[in-house]
């Protein structure tokens, strides 16, 4: 009978032990984000708005805006559009960087914006790869991913007399792409996490070897560019920061 209770001390032991670890994995990293309070962003005019633990930007053109990501709260996405003034439909056209839950959750807001993303990134959607052991990555419900616009490593997109050009950075999905806004503006989504001032691996990537070459494109791709603006982590004169 001793020996009996000590085993079942011993097995909730191991478990609690688990779900420590667990919960350190996973919980942690996500204390860590310090993304960018609501508000326009000094002189470039961009708008970022915070979302739970992430960002979303909105850029205005000749012709409505850009919206870059779509956050992980649809209500707290049409309460922000509501506060600065933005219409639905003067949101023509939103770039994704990946998939994540916390990156799409607004889509349905605007029915009438064209997506664009990686043509990697459609196996994300559509079923082919999983994200996880969990499941995989999905649209909301009245977004269709066969609508998306899909892009080519180096294209270039003139939207509201805005250039942007697409940078596929694979690692944290198989399809996660940066975005550079005039050559100027860096947008990296969640390509990596940001420490002190230098980009390391961001801890819920799928494939880190392909993360650390993403990381290497994105230090030269930041060359020339005045800021760097990413998912969780704020926005960087680029200048600043470091990658690894």
């Amino acid at each position: 009978m001793k020996k009996k209770k000590v085993l079942i001390i011993s097995g909730i032991i191991v478990i609690v032990l688990a779900a420590a670890v667990i919960l350190l994995i996973n919980v942690m990293p996500m204390l860590l984000m310090k993304p960018a309070e609501t508000g326009y962003i000094g002189e470039t005019g961009i708008l970022a708005v915070k979302n739970a633990r992430n960002n979303i930007f909105f850029i205005e053109t000749s012709d409505g805006y850009i919206m870059v990501d779509a956050g992980s709260d649809a209500d707290a996405v049409r309460e922000s559009v509501q506060e600065f003034d933005i219409g639905i439909p003067d949101v023509r056209h939103i770039l994704l960087t990946h998939s994540d839950y916390d990156h799409v959750a607004a889509l349905s807001l605007f029915p009438e914006a064209v997506i664009y993303m990686s043509e990697d990134e459609l196996q994300m959607v559509n079923g082919q790869t999983k994200r996880n052991l969990t499941g995989g990555n999905s649209f909301p419900e009245g977004t269709d991913y066969n609508s998306a616009i899909l892009l080519t490593d180096g294209q270039e997109l003139n939207l509201g007399g805005n250039t942007v050009k697409c940078v596929k950075t694979p690692g944290h999905t198989e399809g996660s792409v940066s975005f550079v806004l005039n050559g100027e503006y860096l947008f990296t989504g969640d390509s990596f996490r940001v420490s002190g001032n230098t980009a390391k691996i961001h801890p819920f990537s799928m494939d880190r070897n392909k993360s650390e070459g993403s990381i290497k494109i994105l230090g030269e791709t930041a060359e020339g560019t005045k800021y760097t603006f990413t998912g969780h982590y704020g926005y960087y004169e680029s200048d600043t920061l470091e990658f690894e």
